[in-house]
Protein backbone atom coordinates (compact mmCIF):
# COMPACT_ATOMS: atom_id res chain seq x y z
CA UNK A 1 0.00 0.00 0.00
CA UNK A 2 1.36 3.40 -0.89
CA UNK A 3 0.54 6.66 0.84
CA UNK A 4 -0.02 10.06 -0.62
CA UNK A 5 2.19 12.82 0.74
CA UNK A 6 -0.74 14.20 2.73
CA UNK A 7 -1.43 10.77 4.24
CA UNK A 8 2.25 10.40 5.13
CA UNK A 9 2.27 13.78 6.89
CA UNK A 10 -0.71 12.65 8.96
CA UNK A 11 1.01 9.40 9.93
CA UNK A 12 3.12 9.10 13.11
CA UNK A 13 6.32 9.10 11.04
CA UNK A 14 5.22 12.19 9.15
CA UNK A 15 4.32 13.98 12.36
CA UNK A 16 7.75 13.22 13.79
CA UNK A 17 9.37 14.58 10.65
CA UNK A 18 7.35 17.79 10.85
CA UNK A 19 8.18 18.17 14.51
CA UNK A 20 11.88 17.76 13.73
CA UNK A 21 11.68 20.36 10.98
CA UNK A 22 10.00 22.84 13.34
CA UNK A 23 12.70 22.23 15.96
CA UNK A 24 15.34 22.97 13.32
CA UNK A 25 13.58 26.16 12.25
CA UNK A 26 13.29 27.29 15.87
CA UNK A 27 16.97 26.53 16.45
CA UNK A 28 17.84 28.62 13.37
CA UNK A 29 15.68 31.50 14.59
CA UNK A 30 17.35 31.50 18.00
CA UNK A 31 20.79 31.31 16.33
CA UNK A 32 19.95 34.28 14.11
CA UNK A 33 18.87 36.32 17.12
CA UNK A 34 22.08 35.35 18.93
CA UNK A 35 24.30 36.24 15.96
CA UNK A 36 22.59 39.61 15.70
CA UNK A 37 23.26 40.23 19.40
CA UNK A 38 19.58 40.30 20.31
CA UNK A 39 18.92 39.21 23.88
CA UNK A 40 16.20 36.58 24.26
CA UNK A 41 14.49 36.53 27.64
CA UNK A 42 13.43 33.25 29.21
CA UNK A 43 9.77 34.03 28.50
CA UNK A 44 10.50 34.87 24.83
CA UNK A 45 12.56 31.68 24.49
CA UNK A 46 9.67 29.66 25.93
CA UNK A 47 7.27 31.30 23.46
CA UNK A 48 9.57 30.58 20.53
CA UNK A 49 10.37 27.01 21.57
CA UNK A 50 6.71 26.28 22.31
CA UNK A 51 5.45 27.40 18.91
CA UNK A 52 3.98 24.60 16.82
CA UNK A 53 2.82 26.67 13.84
CA UNK A 54 5.24 26.63 10.90
CA UNK A 55 3.89 29.86 9.40
CA UNK A 56 4.40 31.71 12.68
CA UNK A 57 8.00 30.52 13.00
CA UNK A 58 8.63 31.57 9.38
CA UNK A 59 7.14 35.00 10.05
CA UNK A 60 9.25 35.42 13.20
CA UNK A 61 12.40 34.42 11.30
CA UNK A 62 11.71 36.97 8.56
CA UNK A 63 11.15 39.69 11.14
CA UNK A 64 14.30 38.71 13.07
CA UNK A 65 16.46 39.70 10.10
CA UNK A 66 15.74 43.40 10.76
CA UNK A 67 14.49 43.44 14.35
CA UNK A 68 16.35 45.37 17.02
CA UNK A 69 14.69 43.45 19.87
CA UNK A 70 13.06 40.08 20.31
CA UNK A 71 9.74 41.79 21.06
CA UNK A 72 9.68 43.14 17.49
CA UNK A 73 9.43 39.66 16.00
CA UNK A 74 6.20 39.00 17.89
CA UNK A 75 4.34 42.17 16.74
Amino acid sequence: MSLTYEQYLESPAGQLELKGERRGEIKSLLKLLDLRGIEVSDSAREQIEGCTDEDTVDRWFSRAVNASSVEEIFD
